[in-house]
């Protein structure tokens, strides 16, 4: 993404397909996870919020190549409900992929504000009420939030997946 900003590309329409994919992955992994009757609520919401942003960017499609915060609303609050689901679900079951959950709960929870923060501080390119400096430091927060997250992933993935391999072969 930064390739295409520094040649003057409008790279925002990725963002879509970041969102989207990620909450492809994140609903499918949470679907394997869940009691039979959750799992029929997580394909629901799958199919329904495909269908919603697949209509959002029919009926306007100017929105595609813009910063789009109903991307992120629409994708990040299902999966939030996912992981307090999957959260509350550990608390009489096995603790399987605790460690992650709680990276994607905190991951998407923080982030998300952080979106939410930048969209209403930073309209058309004036900054409401924050100077540049202070509004690098909560885009640099963002980038280190994400940062532990994939230091979360990478920590479920020793202490789980690691180990059981080993102990299958």
């Amino acid at each position: 993404m930064y390739y295409l900003q520094s040649k003057g590309i409008n790279n925002l329409y990725i963002g879509h397909f970041h969102f989207g994919l990620q909450f492809l992955i994140l609903g499918l992994f949470y679907r394997t996870l869940f009691k039979p009757s959750q799992k029929k609520w997580v394909t629901i919401i799958l199919i329904s919020v495909f269908a919603i942003m697949i209509g959002y960017y029919i009926i306007k499609p100017d929105k595609y190549v813009t910063f789009n915060l109903i991307d992120i609303i629409i994708t990040t609050v299902p999966l939030i409900f996912f992981s307090i689901t999957h959260l509350y679900n550990t608390l009489t079951e096995t603790k399987r992929f605790f460690i992650i959950n709680a990276g994607v709960l905190v991951y998407l929870s923080t982030s998300s504000f952080i979106f939410f923060l930048g969209t209403y501080l930073h309209k058309e390119g004036d900054l409401v009420g924050i100077s540049d400096k202070t509004a690098d430091y909560i885009w640099d927060l963002s980038k280190a939030i994400y940062l532990i997250y994939l230091l979360i992933i990478t920590i479920e993935w020793r202490v789980t997946i690691y180990k059981w391999k080993i102990k299958n072969n």
